[in-house]
This record gives structure tokens, sequence and C-alpha cells, in this order.
């Protein structure tokens, strides 16, 4: 990917040139979206997505919110302590890297923050993944098989034994596309690293916490059988 960082009005966005070549802050503003009848949006974990296209290409906008404790005082505003730290933009770099590295993501297109003196407003434009459904929904509707928990486990090893950590791993952002093929999304919080034993246990332990968390509020059992297969396979035992 060849990056490349501009400035509208107080916009500063980084994007692509490859992926785009004629630039609008306004992309990234819920309100310009819907005056476009194509596009539409779907509540998912801390916000709301929004599904457009970009240069005739199907893409997701997703404007960073808070979570937890913290979301209660402050919605969206995040402490500014330079460019290079940002939610959007290292996502969009991280997101590159791992592209390049060939694992299972969303292509970045551009990144955008808008500082307001010490604090900053941030949004991410990636490319759509097609005809996906997250790990939380097959779980409610009795879709998962022995072959998602074992490819489930065996994608999460690719990003561990690459070094990358997704910190907020959960059954949202497990994705599964219709030919059973398992991608990670919403890298804001994600790092590389040594590939490490402590941060993979933390990352499984995480996404056991939230399948257990789904299945619970639905009333159904926790799948511990499949749970074993996805962490064999996670493991390299055969």
């Amino acid at each position: 990917m060849t990056s490349q960082v501009t400035k509208i009005n107080q916009s500063i966005i980084l994007y692509d040139d490859r992926l785009m070549n004629d630039i609008d802050e306004n992309i990234f503003e819920i309100d310009f979206w819907k005056m476009d009848q194509q596009a539409h949006s779907q509540s998912k974990g801390r916000g709301t997505v929004y599904f457009v296209k970009i240069q005739d290409e199907p893409c997701v906008l997703r404007h960073y919110n808070r979570g937890g404790f913290v979301s209660r005082l402050v919605e969206d505003q995040y402490l500014w302590m330079g460019e290079g730290y940002t939610r959007s933009f290292k996502e969009w770099h991280l997101l590159n890297y791992m592209v390049e590295k060939r694992l299972p993501v969303p292509v970045p297109v551009a990144a955008r923050y808008v500082r307001y003196g010490i604090c900053y407003k941030a949004d991410i434009i990636t490319r759509e993944i097609p005809d996906i459904e997250s790990l939380s929904d097959k779980l409610l509707g009795n879709l998962m098989t022995e072959e998602l928990w074992k490819k489930i486990g065996e994608c999460i090893a690719k990003f561990h034994d690459q070094g990358v950590f997704h910190m907020d791993l959960n059954a949202e952002n497990i994705q599964i596309d219709q030919n059973n093929q398992v991608f990670l999304l919403d890298f804001d919080k994600g790092k590389v690293s040594e590939p490490s034993r402590r941060l993979s246990d933390s990352n499984l332990m995480r996404l056991k916490r939230s399948i257990a968390k789904v299945t619970k509020a639905n009333q159904l059992a926790f799948p511990n059988s499949g749970w074993d297969m996805c962490m064999t396979k996670h493991h390299g035992e055969s």
C-alpha cells in the first residue's frame, strides 16, 4: 500500500492512494451518508457501523466510541498524545501490516482524526468483507460445527504466531463468511510484539468470557466441546 496524509479543514486524513484518489472529509460524516439511499447502518459493539461505497467499492465506516465506565462520562473523545497514538491511525497502520502478512483482516482504506485541544475524535474506513456473520450470531443460531471451531482456533493461532494480539477478542469481532473463512475485526486496541504465551492466553481467556456471556444471556449451555476443539487447533495439537 501507498499511504498519504492530508489535511482538509480540521480533518487529518490517512489514506491508501491506490484505493482513494478523491479525498473528501465528508465521507467520514454520518449525516453525509444519510442522504445516500444505498448506505445503511448496523449496531455493533460500542456503536454503529455504516456500510457505504467509496469509489464504487463496498466499505465500512466506523466512528470510535468509548466503552465501559468511561463511556458514561465521555462518549467519543480520546486524550491527545500525538498523531501516531490516535486510535484511527494506529489501527490503519496495524491493518496495513496484517494485510501484508496475509492475515485475514479488512483492508484499510482511510482513517481520520479531528483534534479538539487536548482531545480528539476519530474514524476509520475499511473495505467490506462480504456475507459475514459473527461468532455470536452463529452461536445463537446453533450454526457452529466442529469444522468452524477448529478454523477459529487455527485463525487465532496465525495472528499469535506473527506476534499480533487483538486485546479485545470477543464473539462479535470474530466473523465467518459463507465459505467458512474466519476473519478478525476491530483492532483499535491491537498490538504487535514478540510471540507471547502470556498475551496469547490473555486473548483466549477474554474470548472465552465473551462466549460465556453470550450463551448465558441467551440461556444456552457453554459449548465446552467446541471450545476444546478450538483450543486444540490453536495449540497445534492433532
